[in-house]
């Protein structure tokens, strides 16, 4: 709700050519907030407005993206940017992705993978489709068992 009250400010903000500002505006948003009103605004918006993102808060945007706006910002994005992109999202999500795009998209994004996030990203893919093993995290938190809260 709250991007379709300030598309108007939004896009006077485009014209103006202050990218300094929206910046500063957006950075300060919630990510699905971020992916809502892209998803209000036409293609070569949407890339302006994402490229003015500061990079984590571009990648946790970029997770609540529709397929399709997905698949246009990695098409569009220079390949520095999408591979630092890719290397910031969630190892689930980008499963997800990874296994969504066509063919071509995802041999050219898995080439774009640092060796680590490469090496994560062939473990969760060696999981049948529709297992759980793909929706896992290899993320993890290790606890004392003498710590407190």
């Amino acid at each position: 709700m709250l991007e379709r009250l300030l598309i108007p400010d939004i896009r006077e903000l485009i014209a103006e050519g202050d990218f300094t500002t929206l910046g500063e505006v957006l950075n300060q948003w919630l990510p699905a907030d971020i992916a809502a009103l892209l998803a209000e605004l036409p293609r070569d918006e949407q890339a302006q407005i994402f490229r003015i993102l500061n990079s984590e808060r571009r990648a946790k945007a970029f997770e609540y993206l529709a397929l399709e706006t997905q698949e246009y910002l990695l098409r569009v994005l220079p390949e520095a940017e999408g591979a630092d992109l890719l290397n910031r999202m969630a190892p689930d999500d980008r499963t997800a992705l990874l296994e969504e795009v066509p063919k071509e998209l995802s041999t050219r994004m898995f080439a774009l993978l640092s060796p680590d996030q490469r090496r994560i990203a062939e473990s969760l893919l060696r999981y049948d489709r529709d297992s759980v093993g793909r929706l896992m995290t290899p993320d993890y938190v290790a606890v004392g068992k003498d710590w407190s809260i």
